[in-house]
């Protein structure tokens, strides 16, 4: 117990490697997601070493923030325990909609802005030898890891660092250094699965390029199911507390 209590500082036991734990073998079905759509081109202004993989790190990282940072909002506010159920309940009704909108479209409409606006922020010469479509996908796959990580524990950024960060004192920077260290982890995951997305040389470019779209609709198609289960266990789980 006087363990428990001393690691409250740290956020308690949660564990950033959550999200590389959900890609054996529940995410592996985004490696057809994370297809290269070209060959590696050199590009033709020089770009500092390691800048294509700090921004599948950064995309995919931000992606997966994406989906816990309501749960850490909620978190940090003075509410009850009642309303922090019933926020999980939206969360997942968030889920809903972007498998849903992932069906119709072939992907959410947060990780095209994410991942436009991040691309709108990088130099000229990297714009111009990374396409938009690309970072896109790299918040896309940081997205769904989001999700299965957030589905998993949904503690994983809510107590792991609302807990350091009410903490206050060292506590704040404690948190801080935690919620980087989980956008650079999740991006990580991300970039894990693009280096096994491309190791078939030719054919991940074909398959990348032709099947693209048709990837990620058939994923919103397999999640829409699931995400409409946990919603109905979740608006359950409310009934049976005396929330709804």
């Amino acid at each position: 117990m006087n363990d428990a209590i001393d690691g409250v500082n740290g956020g308690g036991p949660t564990s950033i490697g959550t999200y590389l734990s959900v890609l054996f073998p529940t995410g592996l079905f985004l490696i057809f997601l994370a297809l290269p759509r070209q060959e590696w081109t050199k590009p033709d202004e020089p770009l500092p070493p390691g800048t294509l993989w700090a921004s599948i790190v950064l995309a995919g990282g931000l992606g997966a923030l994406l989906v816990h940072l309501p749960g850490l909002v909620l978190s940090l506010l003075p509410i009850s325990t009642s309303i922090g159920h019933v926020g999980s309940v939206v969360m997942l009704l968030w889920f809903v909609f972007m498998c849903a909108v992932t069906l119709q479209r072939g992907s959410p409409f947060e990780s095209d802005f994410i991942g436009s606006f991040i691309h709108g922020r990088t130099t000229e010469s990297f714009q111009s030898w990374r396409p938009k479509e690309d970072m896109q996908r790299d918040v896309f796959l940081g997205v769904f890891i989001g999700w299965l990580s957030w589905l998993a524990d949904p503690g994983l950024i809510a107590q792991g660092i609302g807990a350091a960060l009410l903490n206050g004192g060292m506590g704040i920077l404690i948190g801080t250094l935690m919620l980087m260290a989980n956008v650079l982890i999740a991006g990580v995951a991300i970039l894990v699965l693009r280096f096994i997305a491309s190791w078939g040389g030719p054919f991940s470019n074909i398959f990348g390029r032709v099947g693209a779209d048709t990837f990620a609709r058939f994923m919103g198609l397999v999640l829409l199911p699931i995400s409409l289960w946990a919603t109905t266990n979740g608006v359950l789980t409310l009934m049976s507390i005396g929330v709804l």
